[in-house]
């Protein structure tokens, strides 16, 4: 007798992948699990005050992030490893996009010099 196939009703797919949703949320730590569902990382516009290689830190004036309800402000970032900081440079307008580290704290992930011909502002 051959083995034929049939599809799953809709509503237990729908199901089995919510199931699989939660789980995965369960096993991630408070906003970590937000952050994971999430498609496009926290990213916004700004200016480079300094930078501490040493320390692998960036202290810059940033436009509002809405993505995690911050308004404009003026803060320091950890660069994550990847990030090259040797050509930023003070008063250096960036864009520039967050993750969490291991202990839930936004550091930079990516960071752009925006080139002066191509600034709208």
């Amino acid at each position: 007798m051959p083995l034929t196939f049939k599809p799953m009703p809709r509503a237990i797919i729908s199901g089995a992948a919510a199931i699989v949703l939660l789980l995965i949320g369960e096993s991630l730590p408070g906003a970590a699990a937000q952050e994971q569902l999430e498609t496009e990382p926290p990213a916004a516009f700004g200016t480079i005050n300094s930078v501490d290689v040493s320390r692998r830190t960036i202290n810059l004036s940033h436009e509002p992030m809405p993505d995690i309800n911050w308004p404009p402000m003026l803060m320091e970032f950890e660069a994550n490893p990847n990030v090259d900081l040797s050509q930023l440079r003070p008063g250096t307008r960036v864009h520039f996009s967050l993750t969490r580290d291991k202990n839930g704290t936004w550091i930079i992930d990516e960071i752009t010099p925006i080139p002066e011909a191509r600034r709208i502002r």
